[in-house]
């Protein structure tokens, strides 16, 4: 019993040794620079940082997502989406959509640029 027993550990642990082997693997493409972690921690604190433009008009103007959404005639879910970056690239539709329900008369990508979170919109 005791050999089944090491020959069960000994496959666990060369599937573990692959697995760690393919996390640092990913670690390498997801490492991020000092600068933006310490960006990150500030914004996490509340101290500072950035923020899309789009949020940033939003906030001001005093819309929720889901008011934004209904005036934009779309998702509140897409909205948030974009909003937090989780879409890479949203369509141009999507944001002429938004600069238009935020009166944004500039080009309707400006809405995807950071701002800092202590400027003025």
């Amino acid at each position: 019993m005791r050999h089944h027993w090491k020959s069960t550990r000994a496959a666990g642990d060369t599937e573990l040794i692959r697995d760690v082997t393919v996390l640092s693997s990913i670690a390498v493409y997801l490492y991020a620079d000092t600068d933006n972690i310490l960006r990150i921690g500030q914004c996490l604190q509340g101290k500072g940082g950035l923020m899309l433009r789009i949020q940033r008009l939003r906030e001001a103007q005093g819309l929720s997502r889901s008011a934004l959404a209904r005036i934009a005639l779309m998702h509140a879910a897409t909205v948030g989406q974009i909003e937090s970056s989780y879409i890479g690239r949203p369509y141009q539709s999507q944001l002429e959509k938004l600069a238009a329900a935020l009166g944004f008369t500039g080009d309707a990508e400006e809405l995807l640029e950071e701002v800092d979170t202590d400027e003025r919109p």
